[in-house]
């Protein structure tokens, strides 16, 4: 995905003339391969520093002179081009999963914020309705506490949950109506 996207996007050159990506392997004519290092030429205290890892990597990769791991090295270009037997097909594939992963963040963005904590919402809202009206959130009235769940859901702070309406001191119902 990187190697086509960004190229086209941001490069504007062929994907196969791109250094930072891996398109000079699929669906090419002529493949070329970069020279670089083995890693298995570098000691154990480089491979850390230069990768920030204690992870074993394999030793016959190879990396070009700034580090990077060559991508011919982990890429597996000609699996690919067994399966989808066309850079068209390959393309449309990785739009399509580009919209797929979009659908995912969301979900995982929605349950991150239902799932946060009902004391850091009740931290929020009190420090949100201490600004507005110099009460704390349990001694404000409910048109207030309804003017700080709406403002919390706007700027994104939570989702439309009942730990927001309990920490808030609401019931759920009171928050299905808020914009």
């Amino acid at each position: 995905m990187y190697a086509y996207r960004n190229c086209m996007d941001f490069y504007r050159k062929l994907p196969g003339e791109y250094p930072w990506g891996c398109g000079h392997l699929y669906f090419s004519e002529q493949r070329y391969f970069f020279k670089g290092r083995r890693i298995d030429s570098l000691t154990w205290r480089e491979r850390i520093a230069l990768f920030r890892t204690q992870h074993p990597l394999p030793s016959h990769w190879l990396m070009d002179e700034n580090g990077r791991i060559l991508p011919e090295c982990f890429v597996d270009y000609e699996a690919v081009e067994r399966f989808f037997r066309s850079p068209r097909a390959f393309i449309a594939f990785l739009y399509v999963r580009k919209e797929d992963e979009a659908a995912i963040k969301q979900e995982i963005y929605q349950d991150y914020l239902e799932s946060r904590s009902i004391q850091d919402l009740r931290r929020m809202g009190n420090r949100y309705c201490v600004n507005y009206c110099g009460k704390s959130l349990i001694k404000a009235p409910f048109e207030i506490r309804l003017k700080v769940a709406r403002r919390m859901l706007a700027e994104r702070l939570s989702g439309r949950s009942p730990s927001l309406a309990k920490a808030l001191f609401l019931q759920p119902a009171d928050l299905q109506f808020l914009v």
